[in-house]
């Protein structure tokens, strides 16, 4: 079994990001993150929950350090609403 906290990402990676936010939020909001911190993304599409309470966005996208990972992540937290990202 693989220890993820001690393995270490090999930089640029490539994954699909989901952002879940408040039903009434865009994927606008991601998008102007990505263009302000340089952050190449494509939106893989969007889904509603099943009550309607929550939007969870997906993208792909490519960071080409560990500078870029922390400043992405510390821009979403700052977005009121954004629940959580994964």
């Amino acid at each position: 079994m693989s220890d993820f906290t001690s393995e270490k990402l090999r930089f640029p990676v490539n994954f699909d990001l989901k952002v879940i936010m408040d039903s009434g939020e865009n994927e606008d909001v991601i998008l102007n993150i990505f263009l302000r911190l340089k952050i190449s993304g494509v939106s893989k599409g969007s889904r509603l929950s099943s009550k309607g309470k929550y939007v969870s966005f997906t993208f792909n996208i490519t960071l080409e350090n560990r500078e870029k990972m922390d400043a992405l992540y510390s821009e979403l937290k700052k977005e009121p609403g954004v629940r959580f990202a994964v």
